[in-house]
């Protein structure tokens, strides 16, 4: 799968995309700078595309597109898995509401970029967010329950600590990981199937 992927890559601009064991997706704007970098196992190979709003498919309805898209191909060429990725600074309730529009419209985008490679969509999609501050966990109340005392989690924070996240009702709810970054703004994540 990944010949066929390679040769249509050149109908990408090469300065869409990376292709290698280690990739990256970075964030430039201001105050969110960072870089997390994907690894995966020798003989396997990581295909980051960059898909901001300014570098996506025009014809994608959802405006918004997270960070980057990276298609991740086993030993054998085939497509394990699709993970979306998106870095904030900040994540607290209104900031996780927009990353998950962000998210969605990663998928929308990466579903289009999977048909101009001639790949089917892998059963396996994951949803990156790395963070430097993480304002929807650190919510006071929940940190003060009482014992005995039945505590509500909202949809937003039970999204977020849960480990899977609906970004489009129609897909299942995806894989969500959360990953804390460094004073620099940047965290590393190992990838495997």
């Amino acid at each position: 799968m990944l010949d066929l992927a390679q040769a249509r890559l050149d109908w990408i601009h090469p300065d869409h995309y990376e292709k290698g064991q280690q990739v990256d997706v970075v964030e430039t704007k201001s105050g969110g700078e960072g870089r997390l970098s994907f690894e995966v196992d020798e003989g396997e190979t990581a295909l980051r595309f960059r898909l901001t709003e300014s570098g996506r498919f025009p014809c994608i309805r959802q405006g918004k597109a997270a960070d980057g898209v990276i298609l991740h191909f086993g030993r054998d060429q085939s497509l394990r898995a699709l993970h979306l990725v998106e870095l904030k600074s900040k994540v607290g309730s209104s900031q996780w509401r927009s990353v998950k529009l962000q998210l969605q419209g990663a998928l929308h985008n990466a579903h289009a970029l999977l048909g101009v490679l001639g790949l089917e969509c892998p059963k396996e999609v994951v949803c990156h967010t790395a963070y430097k501050q993480d304002a929807l966990s650190q919510n006071p109340v929940l940190l003060k329950a009482q014992v005995g005392v039945r505590v509500e989690v909202s949809g937003d924070v039970a999204d977020w600590i849960s480990g899977s996240v609906e970004i489009d009702r129609r897909f299942p709810r995806l894989k969500h990981f959360r990953h804390e970054r460094d004073a620099a703004g940047n965290a590393r994540v190992r990838l495997s199937v």
